[in-house]
């Protein structure tokens, strides 16, 4: 059942971050959703930090030398970004 949640779940909501980039009141009602059902499962703001940091290694390995610099930068942006508005309601 985790795997099927990170193979869907997480990465169905990554895609609805980025596809919101630019529409920031859609892009913090999703994250607020997310918080939301995580927090209900007591899941906490250490938690995302640490799927966060699994994200951006995984990116890493995906893209190879693709990730330069400037890409890593983009994706730690975006990653912290949500991992920040997730943590306040998860706390």
């Amino acid at each position: 059942m985790f795997l099927f949640h990170v193979k869907h779940k997480v990465m169905d909501s990554l895609n609805e971050v980025i596809d919101n980039l630019e529409n920031d009141e859609r892009l913090l009602k999703i994250l607020k959703s997310v918080a939301s059902n995580h927090k209900k499962r007591n899941i906490k703001k250490e938690e995302f930090v640490t799927l966060g940091k699994v994200v951006l290694e995984t990116l890493r390995r995906a893209l190879g030398t693709a990730m330069n610099p400037e890409v890593e930068d983009a994706w730690t942006k975006v990653i912290d970004c949500a991992m920040s508005a997730i943590g306040k309601v998860t706390g």
